[in-house]
């Protein structure tokens, strides 16, 4: 309330070099002490810039400092406007610092993990696109039962995570022809699309089969309509996610309530099968 929109008027140039210089020398030093303290790049460079805008208190020192004489009127006027812009501008400075930090992200993965490391002789493998929880409870039955499984995600801090742990884990889009290629497409025992955005989960169904007719192609779907639409774009087999959750929440509740369970197995089984049927029905 205390900002006098008409110097911001008078001096728009300058006010926005002194928000970006605030910005630029807060986040100087913060990235400078979080590097010190071993954080990740791409962390310190997000941290520091959603860190580098003035705070409210500012606005109370700023009174203090005039009302005991320390900084004369104007001066404090300039401090608290340039403040308050900072603070104005801290949505889309998270928003671009998100962007810098996944960037940064997948360049330090590119550095230290070249896809190049996939072994070229594999053969009978499985390939999990999207290593977020569907995919890494997936690795983790594969696993168990000793079927040799290669994870592919944009995720570059998941991805440096799960490489650190040794998983066979890579960055990359597998939307694209040639990043399936470099992980064995051609000789794998099946493809299997577990990501969260439908979009992508489609890009990637539809890459697949178009340059892979014979492949077997398994994929998770966030509905019904998702489903039917994924087994147009040929999946093989899809399991709508939302559908299995109500079934199986559907049959505990039943035999919580006094049904046999046998009976309510019975009947949660029939009703998968109908939801199935529904998506089946739309494969060309």
């Amino acid at each position: 309330m205390s900002v006098d929109l008409a110097q911001v008027v008078a001096a728009p140039l300058f006010l926005f070099s002194a928000v970006v210089g605030l910005f630029l020398l807060k986040g100087s030093i913060l990235y400078g002490l979080l590097r010190l303290f071993r954080e990740p790049r791409a962390a310190s460079f997000e941290i520091s810039l959603l860190l580098g805008q003035g705070g409210e208190f500012a606005f109370v020192v700023l009174a203090l400092a005039v009302a005991g004489g320390l900084l004369p009127p104007d001066t404090a006027q300039f401090m608290i406007v340039v403040t308050a812009l900072t603070m104005m501008a801290t949505p889309p400075v998270a928003q671009f610092a998100r962007r810098i930090g996944r960037f940064i992200e997948a360049k330090d993965v590119k550095a230290t993990d070249s896809i190049h490391d996939v072994p070229e002789d594999i053969s009978g493998h499985i390939i999990v696109v999207g290593y977020g929880r569907v995919g890494q409870m997936l690795g983790s039955v594969l696993e168990s039962q000793k079927q040799f499984h290669i994870g592919v995600d944009t995720d570059a801090s998941l991805v440096a995570l799960f490489r650190k742990k040794g998983g066979s884990i890579y960055f990359g889009d597998a939307s694209k022809p040639d990043m399936l290629r470099k992980l064995g497409v051609e000789q794998a025992a099946a493809l299997v699309v577990t990501m969260d955005d439908p979009q992508a989960a489609q890009h990637v169904v539809t890459t697949a089969r178009r340059h892979w007719p014979d492949l077997t192609i398994y994929a998770r779907a966030r509905d019904v309509d998702h489903a039917t639409r994924l087994i147009g774009l040929g999946a093989d087999h899809v399991v709508p996610e939302t559908t299995e959750a109500s079934l199986n929440l559907s049959e505990l509740v039943l035999t919580g309530t006094g049904v046999p369970e046998n009976a309510a197995r019975h009947l949660i089984e029939t009703l998968r099968q109908a939801e199935q049927a529904t998506v089946d029905e739309s494969r060309p």
